[in-house]
């Protein structure tokens, strides 16, 4: 590096030329690490914090933590006579310390050093962006991770049984041990198969409505239904939610004992009050309604069942309206087309 000595002299004009073409501050120092200029590039902050640093060691502008890195670019400027890129923290006023990365030439054997600086604080504020991302996700990841871990605990020692079902397909995408249990199939056999299989024909469509109601409202639907080979009556509901930007059915089914004769006979025409293509209503004696069927809901043009609970049928009619046709029932028990 002899051959840069004469350039010594020129120190304060190289010093501007790099700050211009290459840096946002440079630093001249003596072969004593002792700062004889600084030469800025206009960061403030930088500018704030370099303002004493003139007659300084260059050690001392840095902190504690760091020191050991202008240690390193010391050591390779005398040995080599050019450093590789370090970054260290300088002390500022404000007491917020401002990370600069360096890269130091020697000019000549014994000559003065310029260390060519660049304000590394955008690239430290993403790096602790990213840091902070990352633990973000860390952090969420275990708390998805514990939360499955608890719900698939929970969901095997459910005494219920517990399907989830695709709400597009109505396939069994999960099934507990007292699902495969009630609906005598292994959950492995489950898993992929409609979730009305296991029930008796009359019942697959009845629940399947439910299904699709559910789905069309958001809200929770239960239906009583058989299951196939006379193996008794269960109580399903369903509700809609969604995990993962997937919409699903929890669905729970419960044996529902047959206390009464004829609660299969019930079912049955229960079952079939639901699929017949006539409007079908069961009202009060004043009128309320309590049930009606899905083609009675189309007639009427709601949604769901929920939204007659508590309507006269009356609402509905004309002509007289209802009172003339309760009437009649009082007197005849059945009246003929109205």
């Amino acid at each position: 590096m002899d051959d840069l000595t004469a350039l010594s002299e020129l120190a304060p004009e190289l010093a501007q030329m790099l700050v211009s073409v290459a840096g946002d501050l440079v630093v001249v120092l003596d072969t004593n690490g002792i700062v004889q200029r600084v030469t800025l590039g206009g960061a403030e902050p930088v500018s704030s914090a370099s303002r004493d640093w003139v007659g300084k060691t260059w050690l001392d502008t840095v902190t504690s933590e760091t020191r050991c890195k202008l240690e390193d670019i010391l050591r390779d400027v005398n040995v080599n006579g050019v450093s590789r890129l370090r970054q260290v923290n300088h002390i500022s006023p404000s007491g917020s310390d401002i990370p600069i990365g360096y890269t130091a030439v020697r000019l000549g054997a014994s000559g003065t050093v310029l260390a060519v600086g660049r304000d590394m604080r955008a690239v430290a504020a993403a790096q602790q962006r990213f840091v902070e991302t990352q633990q973000a996700m860390e952090r969420d990841y275990w708390r998805r991770s514990q939360a499955q871990t608890r719900y698939r605990l929970l969901y095997e020692i459910a005494t219920e049984a517990i399907l989830l079902v695709d709400a597009a397909t109505f396939r069994v995408v999960e099934a507990n041990r007292a699902a495969s249990s009630l609906f005598a199939i292994s959950v492995e056999e489950f898993i992929g198969k409609r979730a009305t299989s296991r029930l008796d024909i009359a019942s697959q469509a009845l629940v399947e409505e439910m299904f699709a109601t559910t789905c069309a409202t958001g809200r929770s639907q239960e239906r009583i239904a058989q299951l196939a080979e006379s193996r008794g009556n269960v109580r399903i509901s369903a509700t809609l939610y969604r995990s993962d930007g997937e919409s699903l059915l929890l669905t729970r089914a419960r044996p529902q004992p047959a206390t009464q004769e004829g609660l299969t006979t019930a079912v049955r025409l229960a079952n079939l009050v639901q699929q017949t293509p006539d409007a079908v209503a069961i009202a009060d004696t004043g009128g309320a309604l309590l049930f009606a069927n899905a083609a009675m809901l189309r007639l009427l043009q709601l949604e769901s069942e929920q939204q007659i609970k508590g309507r006269l049928l009356g609402d509905w009619l004309t002509n007289g309206g209802l009172q003339p046709i309760v009437a009649r029932l009082r007197k005849e028990i059945v009246v003929p087309l109205v």
